[in-house]
């Protein structure tokens, strides 16, 4: 960490060129600051829009100033990898927990972990809040107010959390509480949106739209389903020869759509295992 993190160029420095090497240290956190500084100061958005929440949550750090914030952010993502490893064990049976304590160990040289850090990204932080938060819904549940609020925290970081609401169930049988748990805590975050008002939610809602329809974010280093179709087509990674790539590109819709449906149907699956076996405990 020390050599590659803080050394005094500020700069990656990694034995590979897997990663882009972007100058200074933690190019995504800079660019969620600057956002937030912006709205904070003049009520205006520049390229990035974030949702209201995290907007204040990442406002302390702007009196950090850099670097300073950047290493508060590395040492955070750090210190939640290290709970996410700890809650993988105590979740897991006594059979798997070797298992699990050697993929946390490993995965600490893993791209993706080095992608959080030098970028200074905050998967790991919403993941961790989010398991954290299925945790102590299971184990703790007379403090089911703290897992909602930190389930509903790493929501408006990420979006993708939203998809773990599914682990927030008793029984599978009683669709009324599941109803309504899963109405309210949708609610809440439709809510949070609107923390500054009606005219950033219509900006942040259009930035969204925008984006989803873009190609400024196809790169190897987003790992959406459509920024890997547009990867398989894209004649800078030589992958295929040119009638393949031009057949990839021409049915890129297809391949998407139907990805997404191989994904949905996972999903499917395995809810419909967990609901008639009726399981609820993690």
């Amino acid at each position: 960490v020390l050599p590659i993190f803080f050394n005094s160029r500020y700069r990656f420095e990694y034995i590979t060129d897997y990663l882009k090497r972007l100058s200074p240290l933690g190019n995504d956190l800079r660019l969620t600051l600057e956002a937030v500084q912006v709205w904070l100061q003049s009520h205006q958005t520049i390229r990035f829009v974030f949702t209201p929440l995290a907007n204040f949550l990442f406002s302390p750090l702007l009196l950090l100033g850099y670097p300073r914030s950047f290493y508060f952010v590395l040492f955070f993502t750090l210190f939640s990898y290290l709970v996410l490893s700890i809650l993988a064990v105590l979740m897991s049976n006594r059979r798997n927990q070797p298992l699990v304590v050697f993929i946390a160990t490993v995965s600490v040289f893993s791209y993706g972990l080095q992608f959080e850090l030098e970028r200074g990204q905050s998967h790991t932080i919403a993941l961790m809040l989010s398991v954290l938060a299925i945790y102590i819904f299971h184990k703790h549940p007379g403090y089911r107010f703290f897992a909602y609020l930190f389930f509903c925290i790493s929501i408006q970081f990420k979006f993708y959390p939203a998809l773990f609401v599914v682990m927030f169930v008793d029984d599978w049988r009683d669709w009324k509480i599941i109803f309504q748990r899963f109405f309210a805590l949708g609610l809440i975050n439709f809510l949070l949106f609107f923390l500054y008002g009606f005219k950033y939610f219509s900006v942040f809602y259009n930035h969204m739209i925008s984006s989803a329809q873009s190609t400024f974010e196809m790169i190897p280093e987003n790992h959406s389903i459509r920024a890997f179709v547009f990867f398989l087509f894209n004649p800078e990674n030589n992958l295929f020869n040119a009638n393949t790539l031009k057949w990839i590109e021409n049915h890129a819709a297809s391949i998407e759509y139907a990805l997404s449906i191989y994904f949905l149907i996972c999903f499917v699956v395995v809810l419909f295992n967990v609901y008639s076996r009726n399981r609820s405990e993690i």
